[in-house]
């Protein structure tokens, strides 16, 4: 009886706990094209509070944001306020490349589902970096978009104005559209986080977290379709070798491709490649493999790596690192089997199996997210050569 009572007394006091209310914001409609004098009649937000090192105190210097938009950007400005600018950290590093410098980012949910989000950011050098979240927590690096940032310096620390268009963006368009916001200020020399509204440690999640930006009138999405053509020219040279008359001092290569972005409805998006061209990738680490599984390389390919989030089935991941059902990595492996050679005969072995093309459909359904991708790659041969005669 004495067990059941307490129960029912920590039920009733769950219940009358009243809930977080929702931290709102709202954005400036532009009825003119954007000039930098419109932040003196947009009004400021300046209650920010420490993530870290104090999860919830307040910040140690002051922060202020101001939102504003038209018909096709969104427009934030953070001015980052610091009392002594010239220790002010900014490193430059290449794009999405995390360094230990002062940062402001703005993280848009703008399906306004509490799972996903856009995030982009910048530090006082002018280095970008952008991701995509998903599932509340988990995020890809590899998302990239296109979108502008301006950074200024002066007395009173630095500011940054970012221009995100809204075809970057998926969103339900609406009269009254509501997006879930946040905006994170990170102190390098102080190893502090500030952020609005507060991304609390302790909370469940990071998406769900966001305040509310509300009262957008966006009539419609706008349409996005991006084509980025490619065209790559190659020269090996290397000495010749006598008797294998598969190598040459010299050879010339020439591909030509392209990557399409469409976005085929609010929250829906075609992404496809024509021979995909990864010479930029980073090279996989020397692995010898003495066992009978096979090795598992992380996925370092643009096209497969932005909206991984979609495929991504994690198995067993108590060690730290996740097997999952959908491995990327062997579309395009190396082609399996080898040709048996005798004395004097030589061979050239394709190293990667050729990608004719891929595409990928991804997005949101009311409450639930998808996936689907396909890839189409040729059949590769080895050249064999058996004295003058060589046969594929």
């Amino acid at each position: 009886m004495l067990e059941i009572s307490l129960a029912l007394l920590l039920a009733l006091g769950a219940a009358a706990t009243p809930a977080r209310p929702t931290p709102e914001a709202t954005a400036t409609r532009l009825d003119a094209d954007y000039t930098p004098d419109v932040w003196e009649r947009v009004p400021r937000v300046s209650d920010f509070r420490q993530r870290d090192p104090k999860d919830g105190a307040k910040p140690t210097f002051a922060t202020e944001l101001q939102i504003a938009y038209d018909a096709t950007n969104l427009y934030v400005n953070v001015r980052a306020h610091d009392p002594e600018p010239r220790k002010v950290v900014g490193l430059r590093t290449r794009r999405d490349t995390p360094s230990p410098s002062d940062w402001i980012k703005v993280i848009v949910d703008s399906f306004h589902d509490r799972r996903t989000a856009f995030e982009f950011g910048v530090n006082p050098a002018g280095v970008k970096e952008d991701r995509y979240w998903y599932n509340d927590g988990n995020e890809d690096d590899g998302w990239d978009a296109v979108w502008d940032v301006t950074v200024t310096r002066d007395t009173d620390g630095w500011r940054a104005e970012f221009k995100i268009p809204f075809s970057q963006l998926r969103f339900r368009p609406a009269d009254s559209a509501t997006f879930g916001f946040a905006v994170v200020r990170e102190i390098g020399r102080l190893n502090e986080t500030d952020t609005w509204p507060l991304l609390s440690k302790s909370a469940n999640g990071f998406v769900s977290s966001f305040g509310d930006l509300k009262d957008l009138k966006l009539a419609q999405t706008p349409k996005r379709l991006e084509v980025v053509p490619y065209v790559v020219g190659q020269v090996d040279t290397q000495p010749a070798e006598p008797g294998n008359p598969l190598v040459g001092t010299s050879a010339q290569k020439a591909t030509v491709g392209a990557d399409l972005k469409y976005a085929v409805r609010p929250g829906v998006t075609l992404t496809a490649t024509v021979n995909p061209d990864f010479g930029q990738v980073e090279a996989d680490p020397a692995v010898v493999n003495l066992s009978g599984f096979e090795t598992f390389f992380a996925e370092r390919r643009p096209f497969f790596i932005e909206g991984s989030g979609m495929f991504s089935f994690d198995l067993d991941c108590n060690d730290g690192s996740c097997s999952g059902l959908f491995y990327s990595r062997r579309i395009g492996r190396t082609p399996r089997g080898s040709p048996t050679l005798t004395d004097g005969m030589y061979a050239d072995v394709p190293t990667q199996t050729t990608i004719l093309g891929a595409a990928k459909l991804t997005g949101h359904l009311g409450q639930f997210s998808f996936g689907a991708l396909n890839a189409v790659t040729a059949n590769e041969n080895a050249t064999i050569a058996d004295g003058a005669a060589m046969t594929h």
